[in-house]
């Protein structure tokens, strides 16, 4: 199955709390029944990661997808 995200990308130096802040102002906002309600409008939902899980979901789609776009010539 292959579905799509949004993921936000801080430099590989950013500060601890900074990531923190951000990953918890992501996660309510992804939790807000507003934005619930406007992904419900596309047939879509939120689904929230912190940044380790998303670090990992990355390292799964290189190692997925990197052979077949290598293959590509793309």
């Amino acid at each position: 199955m292959v579905g799509s995200g949004v993921g936000v990308f801080l430099p590989a130096k950013a500060p601890a709390d900074v990531v923190r802040a951000l990953s918890n102002a992501m996660k309510q906002a992804s939790e807000s029944q507003t934005m619930k309600d406007n992904l419900a409008k596309f047939a879509s939902t939120a689904t929230f990661q912190t940044p380790e899980q998303f670090i990992e979901t990355i390292k799964a789609d290189i190692n997925r997808w990197g052979p077949v776009v290598k293959a590509s010539g793309f």
